[in-house]
């Protein structure tokens, strides 16, 4: 009779588990991108198996691959789990009753919009609804763009250098109006100017028929997010810009103080 081999934990459905946890848990831990070999390093596993976790990984969204520094970080299926549970507690939590105070006084929604810097995009963490019927909100817990829209515009302009580059090389049109990409100098011309005011306006760039204004929210470390409020261009008047505009301000400016800036 011949023996019956005996699965070792490790290569069990709970070793692949554990072991898949703990290359989710370097990654985010590690604060940047990192490679296949330090991985297998820290865990003590060869390369060719952790090549294959990461696969699982990536096929579920939870790791993401950069080719051209053959790095992994993580993935958007990750930042949403991650957005998910912040969503409980952290900078939404600060910022709720600020945005319900915003659009109580504009009467128009208000959103809180945050930094992912591993995806170099933004997500709307926390939304106070307009109180008309016609209102317009961005996706929630979904990455979206920084160069587009004036939420992410607000952000990437407090980015260093290097990473506005980047993130201008891999973006494209804008995904509402099929406008084509400005050339880097006139963003970066569009960036100093919501450096020196501290907001920015757009006008259907991610969501058609709008107009949009938002202002950045900062901590000790830098910006993290962004406050934003867009408002159907239907109903919109320009003679209430002026006062949209410190309204939104000062809404960031509050929130930037109660997270420590």
């Amino acid at each position: 009779m011949s023996a019956i081999p005996v699965s070792s934990d490790a290569d069990s459905p709970r070793g692949t588990v554990a072991r898949a946890s703990r290359i989710l848990k370097l990654i985010a831990e590690s604060g940047e991108p990192v490679r296949i070999t330090d991985l297998a390093s820290d865990l003590g596993l060869a390369v060719s198996t952790v090549h294959r976790l990461l696969q699982l990984l990536r096929a579920e969204g939870l790791v993401s691959f950069h080719p051209d520094t053959q790095r992994y970080d993580a993935g958007p299926g990750l930042h949403r789990l991650a957005s998910l549970l912040a969503a409980r507690y952290g900078l939404a939590d600060f910022a709720q009753p600020i945005l319900d105070k915003l659009a109580a006084a504009t009467g128009e929604t208000a959103q809180l919009g945050v930094y992912l810097p591993s995806l170099r995009k933004m997500s709307i963490e926390a939304v106070t609804p307009s109180i008309h019927p016609l209102r317009f909100v961005l996706p929630v817990r979904t990455p979206q763009s920084l160069l587009w829209g004036c939420s992410g515009r607000s952000i990437l302009a407090f980015l260093p250098d290097e990473t506005v580059r980047a993130i201008y090389d891999e973006e494209g049109d804008s995904p509402a109006k099929n406008a084509a990409k400005p050339p880097f100098e006139v963003v970066l011309a569009r960036l100093e100017r919501i450096k020196e005011h501290g907001w920015d306006r757009s006008n259907g760039e991610k969501l058609a028929e709008s107009v949009g204004f938002a202002a950045p929210v900062f901590d000790a470390s830098g910006v993290v997010g962004c406050i934003a409020m867009p408002v159907p261009v239907s109903r919109f008047d320009e003679r209430h810009a002026l006062s949209y505009i410190r309204a939104v301000v000062d809404a960031a400016g509050t929130l930037s103080k109660a997270v420590g800036r």
